[in-house]
């Protein structure tokens, strides 16, 4: 069993929308390009990240980890 903590970062929704009004949504990210950076890496998990790690899935390129 592993443990592994995803932080999505600031994404574009609109609750980040009604917190900050003022920021510039097209420099967040899109929860869809979040949610496909973090299905690939929940399906290999063993090939890139040990039990207890914390993963900032912005910084994961777009296909999954290299």
């Amino acid at each position: 069993m592993k443990f592994i903590t995803f932080d999505p970062g600031e994404m574009d929704t609109q609750m980040h929308a009604d917190a900050m009004p003022d920021a510039d949504r097209a420099t967040l990210a899109r929860p869809d390009d979040v949610a496909r950076r973090l299905a690939a890496l929940i399906a290999h998990p063993e090939s890139w990240a040990p039990s207890g790690a914390r993963v900032e899935l912005a910084a994961v390129p777009a296909g999954g980890p290299p």
